[in-house]
């Protein structure tokens, strides 16, 4: 099982600069730290040819432990991971952060240039009687980031514009073979599982009308973490997993520390999935020494684990 819910959420990124100003500047998130990975172990961990150097760039909420993990990677690539993509093809699709004041914000960014889904769109969760307002921008690299404002209390403190990441959300071709994983293999807890009523979210996703959508969402309960949550559409997707992987630019995967990194890279390949590489030993800015793997886990989605 992991600890401390989502550590890392990983992107990829074409140019650093731009991308460390939109989650810093944009976002009102806080540069940690930087650092030069080591170049014999990024490559292994990662399936890139040797040679290959990435430079990382850490950025956190100041109430969550969770951290953008930004990588520029050389030799460039130069593709997109959602460059043609639809919404909800499978793979991961967007970070989601908490929002105050969507309608001025959105009216702001676009004035600035930045692109977005849809404008703001309000609707109501009758489940768990919460409204809320949803618009999804396009950040550096064709990469979604979802904004969402409570409008019913109470509502979350938010000192400026921007809060805590609330969820890293993924398309999925079969929810039953995901849920299972996140909750017996890394210990998530399911706190909502259904089909949503019809219509609730295609506007803001641009679901093909008609089509049926379940969501599962799934929380470290003792973490304040985003949740991982998982959708599923009726109208088909095609997997991003041919594309996905640091060398091509956007959201590639979700790093999590385990206590018993052999145990649980044990329980992996027992319910059928691949381990790609590793245990191997590493050494970072933020965690000191560790011993990290990566796994190609349900719905073709990239992750890390290590253990300190």
């Amino acid at each position: 099982m992991v600890k401390n819910g989502i550590d890392r959420i990983k992107i990829s990124v074409s140019d650093m600069i731009a991308s460390v100003a939109f989650f810093r500047d944009t976002l009102e998130m806080t540069v940690v730290g930087a650092e030069s990975l080591h170049a014999g172990v990024f490559p292994r961990l990662w399936g890139l040819p040797d040679g290959t150097t990435a430079n990382a760039v850490y950025l956190r909420n100041e109430e969550q432990s969770t951290a953008i993990e930004l990588l520029e990677v050389r030799p460039r690539s130069g593709r997109c991971i959602r460059d043609g993509a639809r919404m909800y093809d499978y793979g991961l699709l967007d970070v989601a952060f908490r929002a105050k004041g969507l309608d001025i914000i959105h009216a702001d960014l676009k004035a600035r240039g930045i692109r977005f889904h849809s404008p703001p769109v309000v609707y109501t969760a009758d489940w768990a009687k919460v409204t809320v307002s949803e618009t999804i921008m396009i950040g550096p690299d064709m990469m979604p980031v979802a904004l969402i404002e409570r409008l019913s209390e109470p509502r979350p403190f938010i000192r400026n514009r921007f809060g805590t990441m609330v969820d890293v959300a993924q398309y999925v071709s079969d929810m039953d073979a995901c849920g299972p994983f996140y909750v017996n293999v890394l210990g998530y807890t399911s706190v909502f599982d259904r089909e949503l009523p019809p219509g609730l979210i295609d506007e803001v996703v641009g679901l093909p009308p008609g089509c049926r959508s379940r969501l599962n969402l799934m929380y470290q309960l003792e973490t304040k973490t985003p949740a991982v949550e998982l959708i599923h559409c009726s109208s088909p997707g095609k997997s991003l997993a041919a594309v996905i992987g640091p060398a091509s630019y956007g959201l590639f995967a979700l790093s999590f520390e385990t206590e018993d990194l052999n145990a649980l890279l044990d329980g992996v390949r027992e319910t059928g999935f691949q381990v790609l590489a590793g245990p191997v030993e590493s050494k970072t800015m933020l965690h000191g020494p560790i011993t990290a793997a990566t796994v190609r886990g349900p719905n073709g989605v990239l992750l890390e684990f290590f253990s300190r």
